[in-house]
């Protein structure tokens, strides 16, 4: 704030002062690569998952910049304080327990050859100490910061087909899984790659595609197979599981504590996913684009379709609403094709996405 206009001392305010960019890093726990930009700007919003509560997206209106950062000083406010919920989910015996005693480093869970030993959801709160590097040649600023990060870890247990699910107890027990999963933030898909791929797997798989989360897939027992091993069940994974549009993968062995770091960054990258803020002027850009490559078809009995505007609302899991003056008149095939295109250009990799039709009117949209 200046009174009266501009003088020399208000330049040398306006300058980056590194110190206290990094004291204020170290006391927020601010992840600096998760700072927000605004075209050639550099507003270094704090990031909202790293300050302990859930971010929002926002429209960022240039001409009224008070009113943006207004709203992060309200959520500050009224944050959650909750840690991002990290869940195990996978048929019975594909190395569940195993790797979450690996994860908390203590025997909590009892891990057996049996399968179905577990029988509840199971939770542990986990802090972990990351270390985050930030460097700007413009703003001259470098400089590592040390800071502890919260997750709340859950195994569940092993899911069957629902014609192998026993009465009772095992019945109770997935119902709470699948719950659970769907109040999760990020989806371990975990898999055991020294046994065939089955219908079983499928199933766990359709069950995180519906949930809508950040997803990892971990695949366990790494140390019991060799490089063509990998590469086959690769390719029987794509084939089998190509409705699963996800590239977080991580290779693990639970008992040989192999890739446990790699998972956290998978981890992280999935959180980062559910998080995104997209420019509008980005999102516009795409919808002028498909529009010129490829419009929706004509379908029989229905007039052309009308397509209006493309706008990303956020939310969990990541939306974009697609309005059109009438919802019958889009084939399921082309909203599909605009969400592959949609995940490649923003790079959607370790997060559901939903492409919501929305019919409205054009006045209104005029208006």
């Amino acid at each position: 704030m200046f009174d009266g206009g501009m003088a020399s001392i208000d330049e040398q305010i306006a300058k980056p002062n590194p110190e206290f960019f990094k004291e204020l890093i170290e006391h927020y726990s601010i992840n600096p690569k998760e700072s927000i930009f605004f075209d050639d700007n550099h507003l270094n919003v704090l990031a909202a998952r790293d300050l302990g509560f859930w971010a929002k997206q926002y429209l960022y209106d240039k001409t009224n910049p008070s009113s943006f950062l207004e709203n992060i000083i309200f959520d500050k406010l009224v944050q959650n304080p909750e840690p991002p919920k990290i869940i195990m989910l996978g048929k019975p015996n594909v190395g569940k327990s195993s790797l979450f005693n690996a994860l908390v480093e203590k025997d909590i869970q009892i891990v057996t050859e049996i399968a179905g030993t577990t029988l509840s959801v199971n939770d542990y709160l986990l802090e972990r100490k990351s270390q985050y590097k930030y460097e700007s040649e413009q703003e001259g600023i470098c400089f590592e910061v040390d800071r502890f990060k919260k997750y709340l870890v859950l195994d569940t247990t092993g899911i069957r087909k629902p014609g192998q699910r026993t009465m009772g107890v095992e019945s109770f027990a997935t119902y709470r899984s699948i719950e659970s999963a769907h109040r999760s933030d990020v989806i371990c898909f975990v898999m055991d790659v020294s046994t065939p791929i089955t219908h079983q797997d499928q199933v766990v798989a359709g069950i995180c595609q519906e949930a809508g989360k950040g997803i990892v897939l971990v695949l366990n027992k790494v140390d019991l197979i060799d490089e063509d091993e990998k590469a086959a069940f690769l390719k029987s994974f794509s084939h089998k599981f190509a409705f699963l549009k996800i590239d977080n993968v991580v290779w693990v062995s639970a008992t040989k504590k192999i890739g446990l770091k790699q998972f956290w960054q998978k981890v992280d990258q999935a959180l980062v996913d559910r998080g995104k803020v997209i420019p509008r002027e980005d999102v516009r850009k795409l919808f002028n684009y498909l529009m010129k490559k490829k419009q929706p078809n004509k379908l029989r009995n229905k007039k052309r379709p009308v397509v209006y505007d493309l706008i990303y609302t956020g939310g969990n899991p990541p939306t974009f609403e697609l309005l059109v003056k009438d919802k019958t008149a889009i084939h399921w095939s082309w909203v599909r094709f605009l969400e592959n295109t949609i995940r490649k250009q923003f790079r959607f990799t370790a997060s559901g996405l939903k492409v919501k039709l929305v019919q409205v009117d054009r006045k209104k949209i005029l208006t």
